[in-house]
């Protein structure tokens, strides 16, 4: 209801916004009580694919992302520009493909994940499948961090394993790519956890504005 429930026009007087606060969010997730609103999955959760336990989190695949069919997905609203979000999947079965997702839509979403003794980053924009990069990784590595950095302009796709004294980039996008005018949708980017083959789990999620 606007306008106290009266009729609106064209050009009326009223009072300005209030100040709006700039903060920023910066925090740390782990997973060992029930998750926050502010969490959200795609399409309705099938709730046997998530298990909480010791602070960590176990997810089980449920098709794709692009398949649109209640996918194995938990992210949070990119609200800034300037964000990073960082993961670390400690711990994969065989035929696990699993990591970070920028999800605008179900044809709009580009994907860190490590699977088949690869973390790689592929993007699907409408009809169109690409691979941006790929690097083999030990076999002998107990988990591989993921993380994912905004600055408005550009996406950038790093991981590292035990081995890596910092992270490594592995590819960029340009964010433009992932809005609704290229691949449609209406309610902005989310990034998350997903799961596409076999179950993974997940022992953390960090999300910093910046």
């Amino acid at each position: 209801m606007v306008n106290g429930g009266e009729a609106i026009d064209t050009v009326m007087q009223c009072k300005t916004l209030a100040k709006q606060l700039n903060i920023k969010r910066n925090k740390h997730y782990t997973f060992d009580k029930p998750l926050d609103p502010e969490w959200v999955y795609q399409q309705n959760p099938l709730s046997g694919n998530y298990t909480m336990q010791n602070g960590l989190l176990c997810m089980e695949s449920h098709g794709t992302l692009t398949e649109n069919n209640n996918p194995t997905f938990l992210g949070i609203r990119q609200e800034s520009a300037s964000m990073r979000v960082e993961t670390e999947v400690i711990s994969a079965s065989e035929d696990a493909l699993a990591g970070l997702t920028v999800y605008q839509i179900n044809d709009g979403h580009t994907d860190l994940f490590v699977g088949n003794g690869k973390v790689m980053v592929r993007t699907r924009m409408k009809s169109v499948e690409a691979v941006l990069g790929s690097a083999s990784i030990p076999v002998d590595v107990d988990g591989v961090r993921l993380a994912i950095e905004s600055d408005g302009d550009m996406y950038r796709f790093y991981y590292r394993t035990e081995k890596d004294k910092d992270f490594k980039l592995l590819a960029v996008q340009n964010c433009s790519l992932l809005s609704t005018e290229v691949v449609g949708g209406f309610t902005g980017v989310t990034i998350g956890m997903a799961v596409e083959s076999g179950e993974s789990i997940f022992g953390y999620f960090d999300y910093q504005e910046r």
